[in-house]
């Protein structure tokens, strides 16, 4: 979560607010990051959690610590059997990852 905090603290003008979020649906926990930085498209939504090198991650305009933390994010999340993900829209950016409930060993997550 942390790292998904200081991502949109990173990409997000200031004073504009951002929301932390954790739901249950489906058989999973999603734990969210909405914040009211720049729009990203649908084709640029795969490269914010792969790791790459700094000259590819300053192309897209990063810094390659940013891009390490969250291919961090995706990588403990998939480990973990879950996933992450973007939602982009006119109103700001929601990054998220999904864990699995219950994949902890007795049946309780975290275990």
């Amino acid at each position: 979560v942390k790292n998904l905090v200081m991502h949109a603290v990173r990409r997000s003008p200031v004073g504009t607010k951002i929301v932390l979020g954790c739901e249950k649906r489906d058989g999973s926990i999603t734990f969210s990051v909405r914040d009211q930085g720049p729009f990203v498209s649908s084709a640029s939504e795969k490269d914010y959690f792969e790791p790459a090198s700094a000259d590819e991650h300053r192309e897209l305009g990063w810094k390659a610590d940013r891009a390490f933390a969250l291919a961090c994010v995706k990588r403990v999340a998939e480990g973990h059997g879950g996933s992450v993900g973007i939602e982009s829209g006119p109103e700001g950016t929601v990054f998220f990852f999904c864990l699995p409930v219950g994949g902890g060993k007795n049946g309780n997550a975290g275990e």
